[in-house]
């Protein structure tokens, strides 16, 4: 889901996500609206809570929130000075 051309892009977290499935579900809408994602999945510890983050362009940040708030990833959006 990375590419090396936006590298040194800044990057924004727009949704946080409790499960893997649900991250992956809204990061292929948004490709598959020509948005650029980056899923940050760090591996989880047994007892802990799973935390994904979806991050974008900045600069897509507008477009992204739009085409997820279409969907059920809605309620994983996170406000503009949570990212």
């Amino acid at each position: 889901m990375a590419s090396s051309g936006s590298a040194n892009a800044p990057l924004i977290t727009i949704a946080r996500f409790s499960d893997q499935l649900s991250v992956h579900l809204a990061a292929s809408k948004l490709e598959s609206e020509g948005v650029h994602v980056v899923v940050e999945d760090p591996p989880q510890t047994v007892g802990e809570p799973h935390h994904a983050e979806l991050k974008v362009l900045k600069k897509d940040r507008a477009k992204a929130v739009a085409i997820l708030e279409t969907t059920p990833a809605r309620e994983s959006l996170v406000d503009e000075d949570e990212s």
